[in-house]
């Protein structure tokens, strides 16, 4: 009777660790499935498991990213210099974009042109200074080189959004 009861809890909380196991799970849903909704797609796959993410490497991120979608744009989102005591500026967030650069510049720039913003916010601690990110980075060709450089810090939050001007 004992034996039967043990074997009986050990099922159950082996049941349920896989449970928990897999609520935590990420799943991937490609870009196929939301047709031309990349707004959708990014939001399902990336905003919506923002958890997921949160204290793992931007490597993670862009793992998934370049399933679907290439990394022509990067850049990087800083503090203001003018509220840090020595007049620097941190690295706050990283923006990844699939458009051609020109056509996303020129988005940027005219009125009305809905553009999808993919902005990952990295955590704070240890601060990076922004300038010295750009000035000790080898010389990249592309976007995506520069990404795959700032693959290693480390996530806190994804925002997906429209950007209009």
């Amino acid at each position: 009777m004992k034996k039967n009861i043990f074997t009986l809890l050990f099922t159950i909380c082996c049941l349920m660790s896989y449970a928990q196991e897999n609520a935590t799970a990420y799943v991937y849903h490609p870009l196929s499935e939301f047709g031309t909704d990349t707004l959708r797609f990014l939001k399902t796959n990336f905003e919506r498991k923002s958890d997921y993410f949160k204290g793992k490497p931007l490597g993670e991120v862009l793992k998934y990213y370049r399933r679907d979608l290439p990394v022509n744009v990067f850049f990087t989102n800083g503090t203001s210099p003018y509220i840090d005591p020595d007049g620097k500026s941190y690295i706050k967030s990283l923006t990844v974009a699939h458009y051609d650069p020109i056509y996303y510049h020129y988005a940027l720039k005219s009125k009305g042109t809905p553009v999808i913003e993919f902005e990952v916010y990295i955590s704070q601690l240890p601060r990076i200074d922004d300038y010295l990110f750009w000035r000790d980075m080898p010389d990249c060709e592309t976007d995506d080189e520069e990404a795959e450089y700032a693959r290693e810090l480390i996530v806190d939050h994804i925002k997906v959004f429209y950007l209009r001007e």
